[in-house]
């Protein structure tokens, strides 16, 4: 994460918003010195939200890591069994 002042973002706040679009860059914005605001482009804002719902649901959480353990004992249901293609590496 990159740190800049309240100054330094209006300055250059369409070059700060298109690195935190293209390419995933995330700014913590200052004001006198103490951390305000975040920039971060809507993509990576999307998956952090979705991200946080999923670790709210206990519930959602352990058959997650339940399926995880079985995945890697071999249990699991092959890509090609769900999507009818095999995986491209």
């Amino acid at each position: 994460m990159k740190t800049m002042t309240a100054t330094q973002a209006k300055s250059k706040f369409l070059e700060v918003l298109r690195k935190a679009h293209d390419s995933g860059e995330v700014f913590s914005i200052t004001n006198n010195g103490i951390p305000y605001a975040v920039i971060m482009g809507q993509d990576d804002y999307e998956g952090l939200l979705e991200t946080l719902l999923i670790l709210e649901d206990k519930d959602y959480g352990r058959e997650l890591l339940k399926r995880g353990r079985e995945a890697k004992k071999g249990k699991g249901v092959s890509f090609e069994k769900v999507f009818g293609t095999p995986q491209q590496k």
